[in-house]
């Protein structure tokens, strides 16, 4: 079970950075994100450096807001 935003925006993010970007949008640590899913904290970083790319944005912040907007996120069906 995974999670995925409502937002259809947010499809172009593949699986794992939609858990990163989750995670940071709540507010975690990208070492909290690294421990959470297991990954490296440079992965994490990538992953976010992803994100910001396809979503436009440019702080954690503002990446905050959009998910806020998309209504959060979802399990996968």
């Amino acid at each position: 079970m995974g999670i995925r935003w409502r937002d259809t925006e947010i499809t172009s993010l593949s699986a794992v950075e939609c858990q990163v970007a989750a995670l940071a949008a709540l507010g975690h640590t990208d070492q909290r994100i690294a421990d959470q899913l297991a990954i490296a904290v440079r992965a994490v970083e990538a992953c976010l450096a992803a994100v910001y790319r396809k979503l436009d944005v440019r702080s954690s912040r503002d990446l905050a807001y959009k998910f806020h907007l998309s209504g959060g996120f979802a399990p996968y069906s």
